[in-house]
């Protein structure tokens, strides 16, 4: 069966475009070629400020995110600083930015886009392990794994380095690949 090298759909044998992009089709796919380290990492940090500006201004409008830090000076002169935690509201507010990062990473990344905003400044997407477009369901289990990896320091990012198909923790959890978009 053909195959649409724009999106990875199959089509008839007589068709001229793909019933699913609208695409020239063809017989051979295109080479998959997986996203390296570099390029997720700075398609990461570009999410993380689409996510933190806005909730850094969010945090500060309703009175900050209940971590706070006191200087005083002691009679000999030395200054000592104290840490203070509400711990309701830095909690609070902690998952509730987890919350709002993960259906940021889900609901993208299993769009038409297949994709985070930093991610599509940078060329790539997600998939599957069969080059099509993720579920909802997979979006969110791909974002379980990222934060799972982040428990173990981001050393489940490194994984990557070690896979033939360039997958980290969360790749290999959720059965997904991050691959170059094709033009």
């Amino acid at each position: 069966m053909p195959y649409c090298a724009a999106c990875g759909g199959y089509h008839a044998d007589d068709a001229a475009y793909c019933p699913f992009c609208s695409a020239p089709v063809g017989s051979t796919p295109a080479a998959v070629v997986y996203s390296g380290f570099w390029r997720r990492l700075a398609g990461l940090v570009i999410d993380l400020l689409v996510i933190g500006i806005p909730f850094s201004v969010f945090a500060s409008a309703i009175g900050g995110d209940g971590l706070t830090a006191t200087t005083t000076t002691s009679p000999s002169g030395a200054q000592v600083t104290h840490f203070h935690l509400a711990p309701g509201r830095f909690f609070t507010l902690f998952f509730f930015q987890l919350l709002v990062a993960g259906a940021y990473s889900a609901l993208l990344q299993s769009s038409s886009h297949q994709a985070t905003l930093g991610q599509m400044a940078l060329g790539i997407r997600v998939t599957d392990l069969s080059g099509a477009r993720i579920s909802l369901a997979r979006g969110v289990g791909r974002y379980l794994g990222y934060q799972l990896s982040n428990l173990l320091f981001g050393l489940g990012n490194l994984v990557m380095l070690f896979t033939a198909r360039k997958q980290a923790l969360q790749d290999l959890l959720a059965d997904t690949l991050v691959v170059k978009a094709r033009d």
